[in-house]
């Protein structure tokens, strides 16, 4: 399932078969088994708590019957160039390694919800 096509998971998540919450347990566990820095070094900060707030989120709301679309529920990870409020965004530069900033990138702010973030 790790490899499936988004219209495949979408169609998941759409008809209630798997939900946002476990497909985002399952991302993040293939992360920080593959994505850490003696592997891929692909992760430069992980969200973990924060992508499983928002696939509840979005089980919640499907779960009500607010299903918005093919990507509502389906993690995502961002960019280490986009600022979170409250968590490095190092740029991918070691001279940024520290770098926090007080706002959201407007591109956060715009995606975050409907779909997880793995960042």
């Amino acid at each position: 399932m790790a490899f499936w096509p988004v219209r495949n998971l979408a169609e998941l998540i759409r008809t209630k078969q798997v939900t946002s919450t476990a497909l985002t347990k399952m991302y993040l566990d293939r992360l920080h088994r593959y994505g850490g820095p003696d592997k891929l070094n692909c992760v430069v900060t992980y969200l973990d708590d924060l992508a499983l707030e928002e696939a509840k989120h979005a089980d919640a709301e499907i779960a009500a019957g607010r299903y918005k679309g093919p990507l509502h529920g389906i993690p995502w990870g961002a960019k280490d160039i986009i600022s979170v409020k409250g968590y490095k965004t190092t740029w991918g530069s070691g001279a940024y390694t520290d770098q926090v900033f007080d706002y959201d990138a407007t591109m956060w702010s715009c995606c975050a919800r409907p779909a997880p973030s793995l960042r």
